[in-house]
């Protein structure tokens, strides 16, 4: 019975050759974009997900407007921002804020390791994120 569906199918796509062309390239690249839409979506819900408190962080965007009209966006936040939404907002349990160091040679007794870029951040830092740590 399934031997039947199939030679009916081959001869109608070889009797058809340009419609089943077009309709097996139009399904293929829409099989294509579907699979790649999902990756996107995948990887997007999936970031960060390592940290324990990963539902409860948030990170502070900075939109300012002059004359209605947006003139810069960004995560840069001015340093009393974060003292002031946990004086201001009770759900604010802590916060922390994080600078880029640029490269830097960081020296840990005798080893050195030249040229790395790091963050400076603040103590609530590890009690917020939590990173694994390699031992020197």
């Amino acid at each position: 019975m399934i031997k039947n569906y199939f030679k009916t199918a081959w001869r109608s796509l070889w009797k058809n050759k340009v419609f089943s062309l077009i309709n097996v390239l139009g399904l293929s690249l829409g099989m294509a974009a579907c699979l790649l839409i999902l990756q996107y979506v995948n990887f997007e819900l999936s970031y960060d997900h390592f940290n324990k408190n990963a539902g409860n962080i948030y990170r502070v965007i900075n939109d300012r407007y002059q004359n209605n009209k947006l003139i810069q966006h960004g995560t840069i936040t001015y340093s009393a921002v974060s003292k002031a939404m946990k004086d201001d907002y009770p759900e604010v349990q802590e916060n922390a804020r994080v600078l880029p160091f640029g490269e830097s040679i960081v020296i840990y007794g005798d080893k050195k390791i030249p040229k790395e870029p790091g963050i400076a951040v603040d103590n609530s830092f590890l009690s917020m994120f939590s990173f694994p740590f390699l031992s020197c």
